[in-house]
């Protein structure tokens, strides 16, 4: 397949680049108490290896490695060279290594962070200075304005690094957690993977994830021999897959990632399998203006378009916004099949007040395909038929149509004592309509007898609310410092599913070495082979806790709990007529689960 990407960005206002590792941490540097802050400046590192390497790069990974809030401007560093760092050292005593000779020194600010910036003039030369505090430079000065134009610290983005791997991932608890952090399995299909391997949609990432298994195009994935029944979008209230006929149809190239805990997942999913659970992360506003473009084009005509657009939308930066328009369009390998499949994603991000950020957006797709395919019989006594593989048992008349509306918001509030508040709420809603068609049933090696014609008419659609929120942040305890996240979620799903079988529906034989068009009576339906399932769904409300205790520097205690109610409704009705009224089934037929069932976990 032959790719070509074009990008264009502009940058507005004076920006300063802060060290990568700076950037990784800020967040946890904000919320770590300042005691704690102050007695990890004079703290010794272990044992650390710089080699020689640009300056910029040296000081970024030892921020990184130290855990320390360092900055400095693109122009400071810039063409200078560190003289590497080797054994033990303190925080200052190893920034000031690694400026030796520069004609550079750090500065300790008051915040406990540090500053990288030129020394006063001076014609005698020295060796390297140690880090000073900001009150003892002399004579005193202002900073210029220092602009942050980059994401958010320490979020999860993908976008951008160039990694295929990430830092971060809020699948396990909904608050930003570093890998070692989770006593879970967890992936993450990054920005640059599914770039790299152009992945359009999730079946395509999830094929991509080590132990999840695709079972075919109808939304069906299997993780541990259980079916994957949960799908959050950034780390909201989950989405129930499988059985209530939602197929996640969702083009990737609205989404930053996709991350895949594997295990039981009930203490935030809620009533599920212990298979997996998924994680969706949307894209989101940058803070510097960029216009993406890109073009595919492969094999059987296939062709894609993806427009991305992002950026400030006022003067101050406080309001940012996103765009991302794709369209794809091509034939498959199979007999009959074609596809077409638009998308549009739109998000908005505001500044409420310095701790307060509102996002919201919406998203819409379609998939238009033509032909339908349910794989191939195989002779009686097991042989494969040997045909070629763009062999698919299907129809000109053949299709399925697929919408997807997705609508969200978000708010996330940082109070002054660090802790955090977030609420998260989307709305989404599926409708599907597909006439498929299929040559089922062994093949007698004498003959070629046995396949029939089958065919039928499905209509379905599936409406889900899901509304989470939750507080978290650390306390402190027998003088250890410790985390609390609590929370409450709502799911709601309801869904309508019909099927409605052709009257000729497996009374038509056909060769599969000589395939001839069926056509059946589109008008007549077998009922005794027809039924609807509605109201189909469920609905859940549970209130949940994780504690993560730190009785010392080598052990640590994570405790949780969820209370839930649940309710489950399934009704199958009898269609009496071609016109799609139905007669309620027998009394086995509906169940309804107890309305208030508490569970623990």
């Amino acid at each position: 397949m032959a790719h070509h990407r074009t990008s264009a960005r502009r940058f507005g206002g004076r920006s300063t680049v802060l060290a990568h590792g700076a950037l990784a941490l800020a967040l946890s540097a904000v919320l770590l108490p300042a005691a704690h802050a102050q007695a990890a400046v004079g703290a010794e590192r272990p044992g650390l290896g710089h080699p020689r390497r640009p300056l910029d790069a040296a000081l970024t990974r030892f921020a990184k490695e130290s855990g320390v809030l360092l900055s400095f401007t693109p122009d400071t560093t810039e063409g200078l060279r560190s003289p590497g760092l080797q054994g033990r050292h303190t925080v200052p005593e190893g920034l000031a290594a690694l400026v030796a000779g520069t004609g550079l020194q750090v500065v300790q600010q008051a915040s406990g962070s540090y500053l990288v910036v030129k020394k006063p003039a001076s014609n005698a030369p020295a060796p390297a200075a140690p880090v000073v505090a900001a009150a003892a430079l002399a004579p005193e000065r202002s900073l210029a304005e220092i602009r942050v134009t980059a994401r958010r610290s320490a979020n999860g983005t993908t976008e951008g690094t160039g990694s295929y791997t990430n830092q971060v991932t809020s699948i396990a608890s909904k608050t930003d957690q570093s890998f070692r952090e989770i006593p879970q399995s967890v992936s993450v299909v990054t920005r640059q993977l599914m770039d790299d391997k152009r992945v359009v949609d999730v079946e395509q990432a999830l094929t991509l994830t080590p132990g999840v298994i695709v079972a075919d195009n109808s939304g069906r994935y299997f993780s541990r021999g259980f079916q994957i029944t949960s799908m959050q979008i950034d780390g909201g209230a989950p989405m129930a897959l499988g059985a209530y006929t939602y197929q996640p149809q969702q083009d990737m190239g609205s989404y930053d990632r996709v991350e895949v805990m594997r295990g039981a997942s009930g203490l935030l999913g809620g009533v599920g399998d212990p298979g997996a659970i998924i994680n969706l992360v949307r894209k989101k506003p940058l803070a510097q203006r960029q216009v993406e473009v890109s073009q595919s084009l492969g094999s059987w005509g296939n062709q894609r378009t993806e427009i991305d657009a992002t950026g400030p939308l006022t003067q101050d930066g406080r309001i940012r916004g996103r765009t991302v328009l794709s369209y794809q369009k091509g034939y498959s390998y199979f007999d009959y099949i074609s596809q077409e499949k638009p998308s549009l994603y739109g998000v908005l991000e505001a500044d409420l007040t310095a701790d307060t950020l509102l996002t919201v957006g919406r998203s819409y797709g379609k998939v238009r395909q033509k032909g339908d395919y349910a794989g191939l019989p195989r002779f009686a006594d097991g042989r494969s038929l040997g045909l070629p593989r763009s062999t698919a048992f299907s129809n000109p008349w053949a299709y399925f149509h697929y919408e997807n509306d997705e609508m969200f918001a978000q708010l996330k509030h940082r109070f002054d004592n660090h802790w955090k508040l977030k609420l998260n709420a989307t709305h989404a809603r599926t409708e599907q309509q597909r006439r498929w068609s299929t040559l089922s049933g062994a093949v007698d090696p004498q003959n070629l007898a046995g396949p029939v014609w089958r065919g039928r008419v499905l209509d379905s659609s599936n409406t889900q609310d899901m509304v989470d929120l939750n507080l978290s942040g650390p306390f402190s305890l027998l003088g250890r410092s410790h985390e609390l996240f609590i929370g409450a979620d709502w799911q709601r799903v309801r869904s309508r599913w019909q099927n409605m079988s052709y009257t000729d529906s497996g009374t038509v034989g056909g060769i599969v070495f000589d395939i001839q068009p069926w056509n059946p009576a589109f008008d007549q339906f077998n009922l005794n082979l027809s039924e609807r399932y509605g109201p189909w769904g469920q609905e859940q409300l549970g209130a949940y806790g994780v504690v993560r205790l730190h009785p010392s520097n080598k052990l640590h205690v994570i405790a949780g709990a969820r209370m839930a109610l649940y309710e489950f409704t399934q009704t199958m009705s009898d269609i009496i007529d071609t016109a799609g009224n139905t007669a309620p089934g027998p009394p086995n037929r509906s169940r309804k689960a107890p309305s208030s069932r508490p569970m623990a976990v």
